[in-house]
């Protein structure tokens, strides 16, 4: 991905997605626009989705959508109203070249900026049904957010926000894993700005960043004589982290979710040697697991921002190895 976007991109309704769900009433409007109304549709249905690489011999048609730069910040505008109001979101998944997905994220009409994963090759925009029965559609307008983009060049690769709230009287820093940067705001307000020595950390999946992250923790267990380091995640590549230096980190303490993802692609990215079961050290007195909160949320499971799962974690509780 070299291309760099020069102006915004207006996208316009896509033939197809929901143009063709059962009980689908579509009306074209003189102005480019398009009402859709749709009442027997199911709370989770994809309504309409543009996809970046699409198989031009399969669809016939070009994609509207311009090539993303890992590492920048965009936004997304919605010129489109919705019945019931605050019935749609918008959902963006991104994937590498073999088709993994990288992450997935629900914007947030405050702001509706989303920051691109390293290693992005395609990514996918969805409008997802959330109880919708009319929507009023103008257009997306994508452009990118100089401003946000220049604050995160001015990051190191490993993307760690300044230590939170230091203290040296306490002894234990708390390292919680983001599954995407755009959840920094979200996790300080629901769970780190209670505590102290909180780090929040995002795109060390790889080898290199991974070896730099450690040597950064050494240091500042050095600087602040921290003696133990609590680990949390809450959503797939989070929890993959946090269960991984769990098992480099002298006492440390593991908090996650039951939702691991797709730990053979995560160890290949690490370089993890063959052998190495991160699997088994769920078995560990050190490692708390919050269960069962996928089942909880049934069909909106896509919709979540999930650092909420942050809440549910025992924060509190800490066994002596």
């Amino acid at each position: 991905m070299t291309h760099q976007m020069i102006a915004p991109i207006v996208i316009q309704w896509s033939k197809g997605g929901a143009s063709f769900l059962y009980g689908t009433h579509l009306e074209y409007q003189k102005d480019g626009s398009i009402i859709f109304e749709n009442n027997l549709m199911t709370s989770g249905t994809i309504v309409q989705e543009w996809i970046s690489h699409g198989v031009y011999q399969a669809t016939r048609r070009i994609s509207p959508l311009p090539l993303l730069i890992p590492g920048k910040t965009y936004q997304l505008i919605a010129n489109m109203t919705c019945v019931p109001q605050n019935s749609i979101f918008i959902g963006i998944k991104f994937f590498d070249r073999y088709e993994h997905e990288l992450d997935f994220v629900i914007l947030k009409e405050s702001t509706n900026q989303f920051n691109v994963p390293e290693q992005t090759y395609q990514y996918r925009i969805q409008l997802i049904n959330a109880g919708c029965k009319r929507i009023d559609f103008h257009s997306l307008v994508l452009q990118e957010n100089e401003e946000c983009s220049r604050q995160l060049r001015q990051q190191s690769d490993v993307k760690v926000n300044k230590l939170i709230q230091p203290d040296k009287a306490n002894d234990t820093i708390t390292i919680i894993f983001l599954e995407n940067i755009n959840h920094s705001v979200s996790v300080y307000n629901h769970l780190a700005k209670n505590l102290t020595n909180v780090w929040l950390v995002s795109d060390i999946l790889t080898q290199e960043n991974s070896v730099d992250f450690v040597s950064r923790i050494h240091q500042l267990k050095k600087h602040y004589a921290i003696t133990h380091v609590k680990l949390v995640g809450y959503d797939k590549i989070s929890n993959f982290l946090a269960l991984y230096y769990g098992t480099i980190f002298a006492n440390s303490y593991v908090y996650i979710t039951d939702d691991l993802g797709n730990v053979e692609y995560y160890q290949e990215m690490l370089h993890i040697q063959e052998g190495q079961d991160i699997l088994k050290t769920t078995d560990y007195h050190y490692v708390y697991i919050y269960k069962n909160i996928q089942d909880n949320m049934g069909i909106l499971k896509p919709l979540i921002d999930t650092s909420l799962h942050l809440k549910y974690l025992p924060l509190h509780k800490q066994k002596e190895e």
